[in-house]
Formats: structure tokens, sequence, C-alpha cells
């Protein structure tokens, strides 16, 4: 829903940008939009990972102090990424008039949204911290048919044996095609 949303409006801007490259600069006379100038705009006005679980820290415990504990940072420095927020979406995240601190609609929007961002983005980066340890752990071997029948069998658990945290995989496959994976780094060794 509004998560698709966010993701529409962040690619019409992209659009809108790229449209940019080439024209004047407002306020710059004689200065150029060139895509340097167009992506220093656009990370200027991005959202930071860090701003937005605070936000969510500051949505749940609905105090500044106590939040600022939680994420070990000083309640001026979350009130300043609270801050941020809000200048990026231009309205008020909280009513700070009532007694205790409360979202206002806009938060609420945001908090919902922002703790779907959070979480796909939280999930990315373990799946691809993952899938680089494995790769640094995985060792290739590439072999003929029979070899890969006969001789890996028995190998591989002595393998184990001695390399417990490394992964083997093999690639059965003809010579030719096993020694072209061996020089395309498709695999670390090839049997015969």
């Amino acid at each position: 829903g509004e998560a698709r949303n966010v993701c529409r409006i962040a690619v019409l801007v992209c659009e809108i940008r790229k449209s940019l490259v080439g024209k004047d600069v407002p306020g710059n006379k004689g200065r150029k939009y060139t895509f340097e100038v167009i992506l220093f705009e656009e990370c200027a006005n991005m959202i930071d990972l860090v701003a937005l679980k605070d936000f969510l820290v500051l949505c749940q415990l609905r105090s500044f102090s106590r939040a600022s504990e939680r994420c070990h940072v000083s309640v001026s420095g979350l009130s300043r990424r609270i801050q941020g927020l809000e200048q990026w979406l231009g309205v008020p995240l909280f009513d700070r008039r009532k007694a205790a601190l409360e979202p206002t609609d806009a938060g609420l929007r945001l908090q919902a949204v922002a703790t779907e961002v959070v979480y796909a983005l939280e999930g990315l980066r373990k799946s691809v911290r993952t899938d680089a340890r494995d790769r640094q752990q995985r060792i290739r071997f590439c072999a003929p048919h029979i070899m890969s029948a006969v001789f890996f069998p028995d190998w591989i658990p002595r393998l184990h044996s001695d390399f417990r945290d490394a992964k083997f995989s093999v690639e059965s496959d003809n010579l030719p095609e096993g020694l072209a994976l061996l020089d395309e780094g498709a695999a670390h060794y090839a049997v015969a």
C-alpha cells in the first residue's frame, strides 16, 4: 500500500531529477545541473535508517529521555533526528503540547511504513551478509561425473572433519567444461 506509493514517488523524483541535467540551477547563475549535483541533492534529502529506527523507538516509548537512552544518543541528538524527519516530510510527527508525547496522523502513517521498511532492510542486510559469509566459507570443486559419483562421497566427510566451518560443493561435468569453470572462477579446484 503506502510503502509502494513511497517507492513510486521516489522513482518519479529520480525521473524528474534526470530531466534536469544540463539545465540551470535556480539561484546559481551559470551553474548547470549535472548528475553529481542531482545525486548530492538526493543524498541530502535521503532518510537515515538510524533516524527511522530512533523514530520507531520514540513511538514505542513516547518519551525523548527514555528513547534517547535506548538509542544510545543524547536527547538533543534524538530531537535533531526527529526534526530531520519532520523537515523531510514537511509536517510534525509528534504532538509535543500534550503531557504524553503522541504521534500525529502523519507520525502514525510514517510509523507503519517505517516498520515495514526497517524490517525489510534489516532482513536484506542479514541475507546479504549470510550470503557473503557462505561464499567465503564455500569451497567449490568440479569433477567429471564418474569422480563425483565414486571419489567425493567418501572424501567430503573427511574434509568436513578437518574443516568444520567450510561448506563444500561439487559440480559434475565433463572435463573441458569443468576446467572452464575453474578458469571462470566458478570453481576453486578441478579433480580429474
